[in-house]
């Protein structure tokens, strides 16, 4: 926007740096990285870790500065994932810093999915307006709605719980409960791959072409 420097700015240094995320963080979750590049692991890490603090508080200043699409409450919804970014950066760093690893990779990977709360949010939109073959919920013009102020929360919330599901399903012993936690997970992968599809052929194909 002319004339807008912070603004320009926040904008500028948040796209760059959700770059940066997009490329540190699923090199984050590979068990081979941790135990045969230990010293790599560390310093992307690092990079990861300040990285997602920095986008979120720009995201945050993009916000509040120069606003959002939407009303209120996906406002809210957008300010509390960053917000939650960074209080999971300080518990993943915490104990990381504590040497207790076990607890310091459950905090990274709640880490991750915030941080993944943006892809999450477009995934899922675009799976919907495919599976109600158009806008459904919400208003495209104003982009308000029932939907997307769930979606707002949803984005980041609903991983987080599948998450916390799958560490306690983890910490038993019960096989049933692992073979449910698992058919989950499958069911879950292949909504995301049809929302990956999706919103490539729609949001960025389309572009291209």
């Amino acid at each position: 926007m002319a004339g807008d420097v912070a603004g320009n700015i926040a904008v500028g240094v948040h796209l760059f740096l959700a770059f940066v995320v997009t490329i540190c963080g699923p090199l984050q979750l590979i068990p081979q990285t941790r135990t045969h590049a230990p010293v790599f692991h560390r310093w992307n890490g690092r990079i990861y870790l300040t990285t997602a603090v920095v986008t979120s508080i720009a995201g945050l200043v993009m916000l509040f500065h120069r606003g959002s699409v939407g009303g209120a409450v996906q406002h809210v919804g957008i300010a509390l994932n960053a917000v939650l970014v960074i209080i999971f950066a300080a518990m993943a760093l915490r104990y990381a810093l504590a040497r207790d690893f076990v607890t310091h990779r459950r905090w990274a990977m709640r880490l991750f999915l915030v941080v993944s709360g943006v892809w999450f949010y477009r995934v899922g939109l675009m799976l919907w307006l495919v599976a109600n073959n158009g806008p459904s919920g919400f208003d495209p013009v104003t982009f308000q709605g029932p939907f997307l102020n769930f979606i707002s929360f949803a984005n980041y919330l609903l991983p987080l719980v599948a998450l916390e599901i799958y560490f306690y399903t983890k910490d038993k012993t019960l096989a049933r409960g692992h073979i449910a936690m698992a058919a989950a997970l499958l069911m879950l992968t292949l909504a995301m791959a049809a929302g990956i599809l999706f919103a490539t052929r729609l949001m960025w194909f389309s572009r291209l072409l």
